[in-house]
């Protein structure tokens, strides 16, 4: 178990520490190519909103 959260850690850990603006804009834009949005319009709307 211990693996999986040291693993887990490892992964999102650089991801935290980029702040608040960069979290949203990868949220803002994952959340974009659910809906069906093009690539280009998701990274721009995200980039817009974060």
């Amino acid at each position: 178990m211990d693996v999986i959260i040291n693993l887990a850690n490892d992964i999102f850990k650089p991801i935290l520490d980029m702040g608040g603006p960069i979290i949203m804009l990868i949220i803002l834009t994952v959340l974009a190519l659910l809906f069906g949005v093009k690539f280009s319009k998701a990274l721009e709307g995200g980039i817009k909103l974060a």
